[in-house]
């Protein structure tokens, strides 16, 4: 991938992609590609596994957030 990401794809096809993204010039490029590629949300994990967030690649907005304790 262009962005310099590490990643792994799950499945035939691409079932799941699993991204490690260490800054925000990855992420801006991540989404970048991610967009030009048609694919319109993605799940984002922070803290691993504090947060799980369901995110418009679009417009950067959250649709869903769930904490883990």
């Amino acid at each position: 991938m262009q962005c310099g990401v590490k990643y792994l794809v799950f499945g035939k096809g691409l079932d799941l992609v699993l991204m490690l993204v260490e800054d925000e010039r990855q992420e801006e490029c991540v989404m970048k590609v991610l967009s030009m590629a048609g694919i319109s949300h993605v799940f984002e994990m922070e803290g691993v596994p504090r947060i799980l967030r369901y995110r418009s690649v679009i417009t950067g907005r959250v649709k869903a957030e769930v904490e883990f304790r």
